[in-house]
């Protein structure tokens, strides 16, 4: 049986970086796959990667722009329920990455994202109506 741990970055402007790596942390492959939606994400993810053999997956919580580490976060909250294994969450501070380190840590079943601040939620901007008579 072959085990692997998937890896997700998705804290970069252009970039979703993701990791496969073996049972003790060695990099098998690496994608730097261009800015793209989650669904997109997952499609690539399932014509490269056989569900059964992954058995924890990784994620960067942030900080980061506030909706790529959020859809990071739930994205990989949602396989690690559905393939029912563990997650890890770590900060994007801890770069560069001691994988060997990384994949020791036992996991959670959820996770949640680190954001750094408090969103920016602007307020929206009110119409004025013009009312022809």
């Amino acid at each position: 049986m072959i085990i692997m741990i998937l890896f997700f970055d998705n804290t970069q402007k252009e970039d979703i970086q993701i990791y496969l790596l073996d049972e003790f942390g060695n990099l098998s492959k690496q994608w730097n796959k261009s800015s793209s939606t989650t669904s997109e994400t997952l499609r690539f993810l399932t014509k490269k990667i056989k569900a059964e053999n992954i058995h924890k997956m990784i994620v960067v919580r942030g900080p980061g722009m506030f909706s790529r580490v959020r859809s990071a976060v739930a994205m990989t909250n949602a396989l690690a329920f559905s393939l029912n294994i563990r997650l890890v969450g770590i900060k994007k501070q801890e770069k560069p990455y001691n994988f060997t380190r990384i994949v020791k840590d036992k996991g959670e079943k959820m996770i949640e994202p680190f954001y750094g601040k408090k969103a920016n939620i602007t307020k929206p901007k009110l119409k004025k109506i013009q009312y022809v008579s």
